[in-house]
């Protein structure tokens, strides 16, 4: 249950936290529960999911905890109304074809690495030639983050990619970029396809010239393992950049 807008107490958001907050001083809780900001891996870490917070609903996390807490600044209750320890996955995603073929592309949140289709969140056909970018900020896919990514270790983004028309010369799939959307707490860095897959790079997705449908992790996680190993923590926010040439 999220926390509402009125009534605010430190027992309901040490609750909404998994702490019970038994045998906690006033100080010590504040402290612990702004430090769930800097957290990730953990069950208590705050979700940076929550785009939708404080009294007026407005405030990020990030703005609303995490700023305050590591300013050192205004740490007051009213700043925790509206959180939701299990709000859904929240990412952008920025989709660009500038080949020669249209490309069919569908993207999904897995709980583990090769379990299958997993929760579809993109499912559409990007246009040749620049003629249909996607640029989605924001994007809620509804996929509660705690209960369903927290016990597998996370979760990960993947991909099946094919060509949607025919295309005489190679056409190139990158993720040119994957990173933590706040660049907020520990675990920051993404893992890639292109950068750190096996064997990593450019995938070619047509037959034609040797390459043929991609289907895989596009996106891993953020806690020092090597390619796919670590999930991204279920409590932080990505942004994937896909480059179809």
């Amino acid at each position: 249950m999220s926390i509402g807008t009125t009534n605010l107490s430190m027992n309901a958001i040490a609750t909404e936290l998994n702490y019970s907050g038994s045998g906690l001083s006033d100080i010590s809780m504040v402290n612990i529960l702004y430090d769930s900001s800097q957290l990730s891996y953990n069950s208590h870490g705050g979700s940076y999911h929550n785009l939708g917070m404080t009294m007026n609903l407005a405030n990020t996390f990030q703005s609303a905890i995490e700023a305050p807490y590591s300013a050192g600044g205004n740490m007051a209750l009213k700043q925790w109304a509206g959180y939701d320890h299990n709000i859904g996955v929240n990412l952008n995603y920025i989709i660009n074809n500038g080949s020669g073929a249209d490309v069919s592309l569908k993207l999904h949140l897995e709980v583990n690495p090769g379990f299958g289709p997993g929760f579809a969140f993109f499912n559409a056909i990007v246009p040749m030639n620049n003629m249909g970018n996607v640029n989605v900020a924001n994007f809620n896919t509804t996929s509660a983050a705690f209960s369903n990514y927290y016990s597998g270790g996370g979760y990960w983004i993947s991909g099946d990619i094919s060509l949607a028309t025919f295309a005489i010369r190679p056409v190139l799939m990158d993720v040119t970029s994957a990173v933590d959307t706040d660049n907020k707490g520990s675990g920051i860095p993404r893992f890639n396809y292109t950068a750190n897959g096996t064997p990593g790079a450019s995938w070619d997705l047509n037959p034609v010239s040797g390459g043929g449908n991609f289907t895989g992790i596009l996106v891993s996680g953020d806690n020092g393992g090597s390619f796919p190993t670590d999930g991204i923590s279920w409590n932080k926010r990505t942004t994937i950049i896909i480059d179809i040439t």
